[in-house]
Parts: C-alpha cells; structure tokens; sequence
C-alpha cells in the first residue's frame, strides 16, 4: 500500500478516527452524575500521577462539587511546601451530556519560587552555623519540604555524635518577595552528650556493636536503655556463636555533665556445632531430621554457629514433624551436648523414643447436606491403613473447600477431629464440614464505561444475573477486561461477601484508556540507515473494543504504508 492516500481515503479515516458515543443514554442509564475524566494543566515538573493522589474525587466516582475547593486548597498546599509561593488553583467543569458525566480539568498557576536567603541557628555550639548552613543549601529554589528533610539530618548528625536527645527545629519561615530570598531560624536543643564504650570485645568492632543498642533509635539514655541495649548486644553475641557470653554495664555522669556508659563484654569462646547425631530413630532417617533443624553442622559451606535457643526451638520442630507423620507418642527424651578440650566445637546427641506410627482407620464426613459423602471422599488423599501424613489431611481439605466454592458455596469451612487409638495405634480422620448458603448474582453495576457498549462488557464478564457466584469467575473476567486493551484500570468487587449474603451485588469499576494514540519512532542502524515510522491507534471503535492502526515507514532504504 502506498505511503500517499487520495483524499477520499484520507477523509474516510478522519471520519472513522473521529471519536463516537458508544450507545445512547439509554444504553448505559445512570442514576448520579459521575466523573468522566480529570485533566491536569500547568503542574510541571510532578507527574500527573502524583497530583491526582491529592484528588479525593476519581474517574467513574460520583460527582460531588462540595469538595471541590478542598481539592484545590490541598494541591495548593502541595505546590507551596514544594517551594511555588502564591500558587492558585482553578478547577473548570465541563458537562458532557453524552455520557450524562462531568469532566474536571484542573489549572495549576504556580507562583514564584524563592532562593535560601539567611539562616540563623539557635543554640548550637558543636557544630559551627557555616557547617549547618551547608547542609541547607541546594542548587535549586527553596523547598519547605526538601528543608524538613534536611534538618532530619543535622538531627542524624548530632546523634551520631552522641547527643541522642537533640532537637531541631524550624522556629520561623520568612519569605521577602522583593528579593525573592526565604529566610529561616532554626532551634537547636543539643541536650547532654552520651559517650559509649565498650571494654572486653575482640570479635566485634565498637561501630558495629553500636548498630545493636537502643540509645540512637529511642534517643535517650536512661538506666532501662541501657539493659535493653545490653539484652540486645547479648542476643547478638548469641546468635554469632557465643553461648557463654556475659555482659554488665556502668552508667556515670562526668564532671562536664556529659553521660558515659560502658559495656563490660566477656565473649567466651566462638563455638560451632561438629556434630548432630540422633539415638532411638527406628523409622526416620536422621536426614530428614536434621533437614527441621535450624541447627547446622560445621562444613566448608556452613559456619554451623552453635545457638542455645535455635537448639531449644529445634526440639518444637522435631516433636511438630513427627506428630505430622502420625507418630504421636513420639517424644524427644534428651539433647546432651558435648564441647572438645578447646571448647570451640560441640556434638549435639538428641535421643528419640518415636513409639509406633499411627494408620488411618476411618475417614468420614459430618454436616454435609448437598453433597454426599462418597463423592467427597473422592477429593480425599487420605488413604485407609496407610500411615497419618498431615499434609494429606490439608490438601484434603483444600480440595474439599474449592470443589464447594466452584459450586457456588464462597462460604464453606471445614473444621477436623482426629480420634486416636493407642491401643492399636489407629486414627480416625472425622471432616466437619459447615457448607454455608449457596450464592447468586443479584445484580452488576458497570462504572466508568462511558465509550463501551455494556454488550461488549458482559460478553467478557460471561456472568449475568442470576448466575451462580464463585471467585474464579470474578478473577477471570477481571483478566478478560484488562486483555481488551481498552481500560486503564479494571477492578471488579463483589459485594456482600463480608457478611455472608446469599445474593451478591457485583461492581465492575473501569477507566477506560484514550481511544487515539500518536507513536513516532525514529532510528539509524548500518543495514537500513536512517529510518522512522509514525503509528496512529484508534482504540475500542464503536465502543466494541475493536482496533485500527495506521502505520507509515519510512527511510533511505523502505517507504510503505499498512492499514
């Protein structure tokens, strides 16, 4: 097809790329007056995004006009932290009688920007007002928000210091619209300095037991700080390996009234775990043992660090996966541990009294009423005489809950009893199962489709009133809707399903994305030389979510037109 049209082609397509009503008033009544679309003018450098966020009203949201000029106070606000003083904003309504809707379009006049005049600092005496001025200073115009930021660091500056309990503050904002120059006071409480030591540590460096105490994060220094933080540095030193490492601490105030705490660290030894064998396990190989313990053995790709608490947690985990696997007299009868002459490596010895695993003797359905308990037991992975493995029991229950919600049961919970004979080592599995009503779709409510035929929406929802409800169906259509390629936005509620009601009313709330686009592309490459192409989209044509694309190529070495 050739790149030059005739005018009658030509003509055709502007016609055709012309945007159309997607159907008449009475093909999409509505009862309210909602919001069309919101344009935004005038709000470089922030992207449309950010300014929107600050608008309480949305796209396919119903019009409200008593919140208009607290829409615009709060981007005027914003505009005026971010350093545009005098800032106005207009917000034009624009009725668009053939959708019955209302498109906003919001003017952003900013106002001047200023440059950081002077600073006056109160207070400070550690460091000088040209240091702290620095940390101020930026290449572009004064911004209220950028200068809170700012000040949070020279607050991190003087905790880093050791005064943990500073305070710094934004006393005074100035502007001077003749020079156009803000200037500020900041107070500056520097409060005591808290001087930290450490005495006794030979693993771990002072900047990196300082990351484990409480003093900078809570900013302060009184006695219980000071156990937090020693509680902190001993769970610390225990999880790296250091079982028997003890602590104490010392609080003083010095003659220069500044505070000085000192931890006093006994490390101990650096232990790791050589070994972990298992006493008394007849029917689980210590394999699978050792793989539900945190616990590590020492090797070339393992520290194997010893911790007393993992260890402790470890027997939990043994005992839960035994009791899984249907031994539940299993017991874990002790953990002996076992240092070398050095003390620096341990053997871990945990013996096992598993007794017998129990076999599963019945499994039988309770409160089942629309379906019979042979063709649930169908969806049971439990087998009779086979051992009790817990994961079946789940995936049982799993299975059971999708099949009932499928059939339109959204409700449905399954409560278990398991009643053990220890006599003959035999478990009866017993489902309670609590079906809850069946549920319908009583009604669907399509907001924002303003272009789209409501058919072309239903034959992708492929649900209608009256229809049995279930999630899937509300997932797949939402996927169905945004493959269209016509919306921006697609999120489909179902509700009622809070408060368990056997009729569900469903909201389908859309943005429908620009029906004309303009893609220009331009490139060089060794083959083909300079070459570009422009691409221009009609989308959702006659509201029946069909496309049209022209697209023109062009270059040195290709010249051609596609329809």
């Amino acid at each position: 097809m050739s790149l030059f049209f005739s005018k009658r082609i030509l003509i055709a397509l502007l016609v055709l790329l012309w945007p159309i009503h997607a159907g008449s008033e009475e093909a999409c009544p509505q009862s309210d007056i909602t919001i069309r679309e919101i344009k935004v003018k005038g709000h470089y450098p922030f992207l449309t995004k950010k300014i929107l966020r600050l608008v309480s009203l949305q796209p396919g949201d119903p019009f409200q006009p008593e919140k208009l000029p607290e829409i615009g106070q709060r981007i005027g606000e914003f505009f005026e932290k971010q350093g545009y003083y005098g800032t106005s904003v207009d917000i034009e309504t624009k009725n668009d009688p053939r959708y019955r809707a209302i498109n906003l379009i919001i003017a952003i006049h900013k106002g001047s920007t200023y440059r950081l005049g002077e600073v006056h600092f109160e207070g400070n005496t550690v460091f000088t007002n040209s240091v702290l001025r620095n940390k101020l200073r930026s290449f572009g115009h004064f911004s209220l928000s950028r200068t809170e930021k700012r000040l949070k660091k020279i607050q991190k500056k003087y905790s880093k210091k050791g005064f943990v309990r500073s305070r710094v503050r934004l006393l005074e904002v100035l502007p001077h619209p003749d020079t156009r120059r803000v200037d500020l006071t900041v107070e500056i409480r520097e409060n005591k300095q808290l001087h930290l030591l450490f005495r006794g540590n030979r693993w771990f460096s002072p900047q990196t037991l300082d990351d484990y105490v409480t003093f900078f994060k809570e900013r302060g220094y009184s006695r219980f700080e000071v156990e937090r933080s020693a509680k902190k540095l001993t769970d610390f030193y225990r999880q790296n390996g250091f079982p028997d490492m003890t602590i104490s601490s010392q609080i003083v105030k010095g003659e220069d009234d500044d505070i000085y705490v000192t931890f006093f660290i006994d490390e101990g030894m650096r232990v790791r775990t050589k070994k972990i064998t298992f006493e008394g396990n007849r029917k689980v190989k210590p394999g699978k043992l050792k793989k539900k313990m945190s616990l590590e053995e020492h090797t070339l790709t393992h520290q194997g660090l010893y911790r007393a608490d993992d260890l402790e947690a470890d027997r939990e985990r043994l005992l839960s996966y035994y009791t899984e696997n249907g031994f539940f007299d299993a017991q874990i009868q002790d953990v002996l541990t076992e240092r070398n002459s050095f003390g620096d490596l341990t053997t871990v010895r945990i013996v096992v009294d598993e007794g017998e695993p129990y076999t599963v003797s019945k499994v039988d359905f309770e409160g089942n009423t629309v379906f019979d308990s042979i063709r649930l037991a169908r969806k049971s992975e439990l087998k009779l005489n086979k051992n009790f493995d817990l994961s079946l029991v789940k995936q049982t229950e799993t299975k059971i809950i999708s099949f009932y919600q499928k059939e339109g049961y959204p409700y449905v919970r399954i409560s278990r009893t398991d009643s053990k004979n220890p006599s003959n080592h035999t478990v009866g599995v017993s489902f309670r199962i609590a079906e809850g009503p069946k549920t319908f779709i009583r009604n669907i409510s399509v907001d924002g489709a303003f272009k789209t035929e409501p058919e072309t929406i239903f034959k992708s929802l492929k649900f209608r009133k009256g229809d049995v409800y279930t999630y899937k169906k509300i997932i797949d259509a939402q996927l169905r809707l945004k493959r269209l390629g016509i919306f921006d936005y697609v999120l489909i509620t179902p509700q009622g399903i809070e408060t368990e009601e056997s009729q569900i009313d469903v909201l389908v709330k859309l943005v429908e994305r620009k029906d004309v686009t303009l893609d220009i592309q331009a490139g060089f490459d060794s083959d083909k030389l300079a070459s570009g192409q422009v691409i221009l989209t009609k989308r959702n044509i006659f509201g029946q979510a069909k496309h049209l694309q022209l697209r023109g190529v062009g270059g040195f070495e290709l010249d051609r037109g596609e329809l």
